[in-house]
């Protein structure tokens, strides 16, 4: 069964939120795209099939500020808007009839950051989270740059990393976003996490390196996992899947 949504947020813009289900779901999952994503690309659409080949019922949802069936611009998207818009979702969902607590959680890069965050805040309403190629605060973000972009940034004000795609140019406000940034610091809250975490990241992710993920992995003092993907980027491909679904699919195994 599938059901979309068009749900307003805080902000009173517009957002598309999906629910997917098998017949009778052992439990709920909560999947978030990346800065810039959206709920139908192929890595989100991959994560979503082995959950419910688990039999979890999946929620997704395109954020504010991207370039998919939600409202907004990508150059205001920042650390904050994620987790409000995941707090949105989530104030949605449950009000619905087949809502059930507690949920897991998968997110990818900033939608990383916003799951962990929230699971944070509320511990005892999740069941896992899934962090894949996790945003993890400022100081891992910068030094993730070469310092010749950053400058270029800093003087233009604005962040453009990756080459036009159909036509569309992605352009963030680079100095806002740092700042907002600057008030979320995963390292610092990691040692009070309770819940199973599961955390990947690709052997050649350049926005997320693997010396981030390890500082993450090292804080936690909870059930954890940190797996390496070989040969993978900052965004997994269908080919990565080979690696990804044995370790994810054992993970949610280890849930019930």
């Amino acid at each position: 069964m599938l059901d979309k949504f068009q749900i307003k947020t805080r902000s009173n813009l517009d957002m598309q939120l999906q629910f997917e289900t098998t017949i009778s779901p052992i439990g709920l999952a909560v999947v978030m795209h990346g800065l810039g994503g959206n709920k139908d690309n192929s890595q989100n659409t991959s994560f979503r099939k082995i959950l419910l080949s688990h039999n979890y019922a999946v929620v997704s949802f395109d954020c504010i500020h991207t370039f998919h069936k939600s409202g907004g611009n990508y150059e205001n998207a920042t650390a904050t808007s994620y987790l409000e818009d995941l707090e949105d979702a989530i104030a949605f969902i449950k009000k619905q009839p087949w809502y059930q607590e507690p949920f897991v959680l998968v997110g990818h890069s900033l939608g990383s950051l916003a799951i962990f965050i929230w699971a944070h805040r509320n511990q005892n309403k999740v069941k896992g989270i899934a962090p894949l190629c996790t945003v993890v605060n400022l100081e891992t973000t910068l030094s993730a740059l070469p310092k010749d972009l950053q400058a270029e940034w800093i003087k233009t004000g604005w962040a453009i990393l990756e080459p036009p795609h159909n036509n569309i140019v992605k352009k963030l406000r680079w100095p806002e976003f740092l700042e907002d940034l600057k008030q979320y610091d995963l390292i610092k809250v990691a040692p009070e996490m309770k819940i199973p975490i599961l955390l990947m990241v690709g052997s050649n992710d350049r926005t997320t390196p693997i010396d981030t993920q390890e500082k993450l992995f090292k804080a936690l003092s909870t059930k954890k996992e940190l797996h390496i993907i070989n040969g993978a980027t900052h965004r997994f491909k269908n080919s990565d899947f080979e690696q990804i679904t044995p370790i994810f699919s054992r993970w949610l195994i280890n849930l019930e």
